[in-house]
Order: structure tokens, then sequence, then C-alpha cells
């Protein structure tokens, strides 16, 4: 259930004058060792966000009961189980635009943090006259105990040609003149996203929410930001707002992650392309050789197989051809 929430007046409930009509929504799974910091984070902000969801996905630390004691001031929900990424955020976007006043959502990471004046960078950048409703900001590097690394860890999704992935660009590099000009970028990482109201109204599927939560996680930021270019929406990069993101702080390298990756990546394509990008060679080759993969060093593979399959076909189905095409090519790692 979620708790009352006074939106009245200027103020919040931390103190501050100057605030944004903005929610902020975090997923967590097992980050009670982060929150500490995250409210921290939140709590130091120059400008406030109105409101700060949590979405508890079964966490079986004892996170829910860490934010009900030291975090009252934020609404939390929860779930008995792990619904993944997708369909937390789903939950707290629906929970937060439940308020009219709430114009904008920012997907935070439970492991990322915020420069204080994040939002005064950020905020004005979104522009829905003008179709410009995601915001990228310069998200940073932190080493596993959130320290900062000096090193990139993304400007946005970019897309390979070479490799034919989307990717992170400019991970792994050192902050310089090249990284602050702000300019298109194909869309937000899913790790600090701001989206504006309408933005996520436009690309809202009836069935499957505003994230398409049969993803579950991985690559359904890349496919919230396709959909929104195909229905002429555009996302931008400011340099100006800064974040900070440890990377699988949450969730951990594991063969889960892989299974998901595997199996999202076709999704992702048909989604968005087509059938006909079965056609591309980079991603022929890519699904070949995650069949012999899965026959022969990766055995566990084969338990996504039937799924990545069965439902690719439901995923195709869903291809609108009447909708602007989108070549990622345009938008280079």
């Amino acid at each position: 259930m979620l708790k009352e929430q006074n939106f009245s007046g200027n103020s919040s409930a931390l103190g501050h004058t100057e605030t944004v009509p903005c929610a902020v929504g975090i997923a967590i799974w097992n980050n009670r060792n982060l929150l500490p910091g995250l409210k921290q984070s939140l709590s130091a902000l120059s400008t406030q966000p109105r409101l700060v969801l949590l979405f508890d996905n079964g966490s079986t630390d004892d996170s829910a009961g860490w934010i009900a004691q030291n975090w009252p001031e934020a609404v939390l929900l929860k779930s008995p189980v792990n619904t993944g990424f997708a369909e937390a955020h789903n939950r707290l976007i629906e929970a937060a635009f439940a308020n009219p006043e709430i114009t904008a959502y920012l997907a935070l990471n439970s492991d990322a943090l915020l420069d204080p004046d994040f939002f005064k960078s950020a905020f004005p950048a979104l522009d829905p006259e003008m179709k410009m409703g995601a915001v990228q900001p310069l998200v940073l590097h932190l080493d596993e105990t959130m320290k900062p690394t000096g090193r990139i860890d993304t400007t946005g999704i970019g897309f390979n040609a070479r490799t034919g992935l989307f990717i992170d660009r400019h991970r792994g590099e050192t902050p310089g003149a090249a990284h602050q000009t702000a300019g298109p970028v194909f869309g937000p990482s899913g790790a600090v996203a701001l989206y504006h109201r309408d933005w996520l109204a436009a690309v809202k599927d009836p069935e499957h929410g505003y994230f398409d939560r049969r993803f579950f996680a991985y690559y359904e930021d890349v496919d919230i930001s396709w959909r929104a270019r195909r229905l002429g929406w555009s996302a931008v990069f400011i340099p100006g707002a800064k974040a900070y993101h440890q990377r699988y702080g949450s969730l951990g390298a594991r063969p889960e992650q892989e299974k998901l990756l595997y199996r999202n990546r076709l999704w992702l394509h048909l989604k968005n392309e087509g059938w006909g990008s079965l056609l591309a060679p980079k991603l022929a080759g890519r699904e070949l050789l995650n069949l012999l993969r899965a026959a022969t060093t990766r055995p566990w593979l084969r338990d996504v197989l039937a799924e990545k399959f069965r439902t690719a076909v439901a995923i195709g189905r869903g291809y609108d051809p009447k909708l602007e095409k989108i070549d990622p090519r345009d938008y280079p790692a």
C-alpha cells in the first residue's frame, strides 16, 4: 500500500525549498548496504524531486525494514518476488504519475548516486513540445567501495556498427573536453535516466507496460528508447548533469545475466526491426554462435532457448512497419 504523500507547496520532506515536479524511482533487490549512501546522495540535492519511491523486489536482507525505519519520507512499494527491473519501474512510474503534478520520472539504480546539482542541469533539457523527452547525464564510474575511479561509466546508449551491438558510449574513457558537448543520443542508460511524462505515455504498451516487462532486465532501456524514436521522440546527452554508477552493484555479473542478454538481444531487434533483422549478417551470426554455445560450451543456455524463440514469435508479430524506421548506425557509440 502506498503511504500518503503531501504534494502541497514547494517544500519537500527534507526541508529544501527548491523542488522540481519529478519523481525518483529506485528498484532494489538485496541492496540494504547501498541504501544509506543512496539516501544521503538524494538528501544532498540542491534541487529536490517532489517524490522519492522505492520498489523492493522481494529482498531477503530486510531492505524494506531499513527503509521503513530510516527513510520514512520515501514511498515504499513491495513485491514478494523479484519482478525484474522492467516491471519494478513500470509499477513505480504508475505510482508516480498517479499524482498529476509529477511531469518527469528519473529511473535511478540502487548503485547510482547523483551530483548535488543534477536536476538544475538535467530537468530544463526536457522539452515535450519539441519532443525532447529523455535526458542522459554524464555518468562516472564507481569502484566496489563506491569511490570514483576517474573513468566514464556511460554517456548514453550508442550503437557499435563493428559488433552490431548497443553499448554504453565512452565507457572506460577518461573524462575530457570530448565529453563536454551536449547533443543527441539514441537513449539514456537505464542506470540514470530522466524521462518526461509525455515521452513515457507515448511509448506505454497497454499489455506490456512502459518498459517491456517480458525483458525482465537488460536491453529494456534500449527497447523503450527505440520505440520512442520510432514515434518521433528524441533524447539528449547533458554533460552538466552528473551522476555516478558502480555497475552490477544491484544484480552482479553471473550466468543469469548472460542468459538475459542472450535472450533479449534477439527480442530487441525483432520488436523494433521485424523479422527482416535476422537477415543482418552480424545478428544472424551471433544467433548461430549462441546456438552452438548452448549445445557445447554453455549447456545452461538451453534453459532459455524455448522461451526465447517462443516469445520471439509474439514479439515479431508486434512489429509495426508503419512507424518510422530508425537506423541505429546514426547513433554511434
